[in-house]
């Protein structure tokens, strides 16, 4: 990396000095003149000049790449780069296909090479995904540059295209509940998530999470999905209302909302603290297990097929209600039944 000695300004001109200098700095480099208004000042377009360099460096064709993989997108609608730079303008710069292994032309009208830029792919398309690198010759030495794998994306740009889902819209309290904010865009574009919510003005404490990876959909086109899923414990009455999404790109932001009610806990859940329901097929009736001991049968009048287990003793008890009401029933003794009868 080059270092600067410094800018000296001059009447009529400005000069910048650069020590140590590597291939790494091949580029263009641009100066400009200012507008001045006290301390406030602006570019002069008027007076703008720019000039691109070639930092030769000894076993470097190749402007130096930060990582050995690159990922190139392909959009529709726009040029893409593969950003093969020389060190040295009269170097022979060639694209290549790992697999099937072959030259890729640039023949000027899919693609040209910009010795400046890299390979351009003037009109980009998903046959012209797969992985590719350049070859450079130049003083009779060749190189190999790093290798890019080539992408094709097929969303539309603009502000994110925003979906919102709760695991459920009617809650009951006490427990938990999640809702989940999801961005489809291009793989390049981030996406910043905000979160408004009933238990807010009062600190209620929630968990957020934002994670976002690539997907293929569709004929391998690549896409990004951003995600945002708030989780709400132990749900209450102040946390019933509108749950509001805003997702935020650099082409604009979207917001979605969605609403989440309170519902009361059944019954006996509320009386005896545990309840699993189950559904017998056969009879089309439901069965409630209830943990615990009913010590008074009377409630067997207001519930239907109700059984109430307890081990006392190595005997085994249980309790039915007939499906008719009333107190009358059957005792189960290991096995054996009696009438209960008030």
């Amino acid at each position: 990396m080059w270092i600067s000695e410094g800018v000296k300004q001059q009447e009529r001109y400005s000069q910048l000095t650069l020590v140590n200098s590597t291939a790494a700095d091949t580029g263009e480099f641009s100066c400009w003149g200012q507008l001045c208004n006290g301390y406030i000042c602006r570019r002069d377009e008027a007076k703008t000049g720019s000039t691109y360099i070639f930092f030769t460096e000894k076993g470097e064709l190749f402007v130096p790449s930060p990582s050995y993989f690159d990922v190139v997108y392909l959009n529709p609608d726009r040029q893409a780069v593969v950003p093969c730079r020389v060190t040295v303008l009269s170097a022979k710069v060639t694209l290549h296909r790992e697999f099937p292994a072959k030259e890729i032309p640039a023949n000027g009208t899919d693609i040209v090479y910009d010795v400046k830029r890299g390979f351009v792919y003037l009109h980009p398309h998903s046959d012209h995904q797969g992985v590719v690198y350049c070859k450079a010759e130049a003083g009779g030495k060749s190189q190999i540059s790093v290798k890019y794998q080539l992408l094709y994306v097929e969303v539309p740009s603009g502000p994110p295209s925003t979906t919102i889902l709760a695991s459920s819209n009617k809650v009951k309290g006490g427990d938990d509940i999640s809702v989940l904010c999801t961005v489809l865009g291009e793989p390049d574009v981030e996406v910043e998530f905000r979160w408004i919510y009933p238990g807010q003005k009062d600190e209620r404490p929630v968990r957020i999470q934002d994670t976002w990876r690539l997907i293929h959909r569709g004929l391998a086109h690549t896409t990004r999905i951003s995600q945002s899923i708030m989780t709400v414990e132990d749900f209450e009455t102040t946390d019933a209302g509108y749950y509001i999404c805003t997702a935020q790109n650099l082409q604009g932001q979207t917001t979605v909302a969605t609403t989440l009610k309170y519902i009361q806990k059944d019954l006996l859940a509320a009386m005896f603290g545990h309840l699993n329901g189950t559904e017998d097929s056969r009879e089309q009736h439901k069965i409630y297990h209830v943990e615990g001991w009913m010590a008074n049968l009377t409630l067997a009048n207001d519930v239907e097929n109700l059984e109430g287990e307890k081990k006392k003793g190595g005997r085994r008890f249980a309790f039915v209600a007939p499906e008719g009401g009333g107190r009358k029933g059957r005792r189960r003794d290991n096995g054996k039944e009696d009438s209960l009868n008030p």
